[in-house]
């Protein structure tokens, strides 16, 4: 129970002395922002250029984050050109397979329509035959009966 409390304190106590650092930082933070501020109005009279010199290229800091965005908006368009060309090369390959598939299933129609026409053609050949053998059959009964 001992080591219970005093791993409580402890815990405690590091996060006190976390939230004072954290504090302690910010706090510091702040004032290196106003102390900037200050010391950017203090300039801005002595120096003519400086207000136009910002309002056009923006702080240092401001053209590194440009910069850096350019960099990634041009890796951006790379990566999207690279995926844009696979497409159309895809989109390629794949009408070439859609075309080859339609000359093949023309070449199976044409197939079987001249299949059909064979198979039509000998129905005919059986139907006459059919039909000459009746009238054989009709006249071999008609004479003998």
């Amino acid at each position: 129970m001992a080591q219970y409390r005093r791993w409580r304190m402890l815990t405690r106590r590091s996060a006190e002395r976390r939230t004072v650092l954290y504090n302690k930082v910010v706090t510091s933070y702040h004032r290196a922002k106003i102390e900037r501020a200050a010391l950017v109005r203090e300039l801005e009279p002595k120096l003519p250029g400086f207000r136009s010199w910002r309002m056009i290229f923006g702080s240092p800091a401001q053209c590194a984050e440009s910069e850096e965005a350019g960099r990634a908006a041009a890796a951006k368009l790379k990566v999207a050109d690279g995926e844009l060309t696979r497409l159309r090369k895809l989109e390629a390959n794949h009408l070439k397979e859609l075309a080859a598939l339609g000359k093949a299933e023309e070449e199976k129609v044409d197939d079987l329509s001249k299949r059909l026409e064979r198979v039509e053609q000998q129905r005919l050949e059986l139907q006459q035959e059919v039909t000459s053998k009746s009238r054989a059959i009709g006249r071999t009964l008609a004479v003998g009966g």
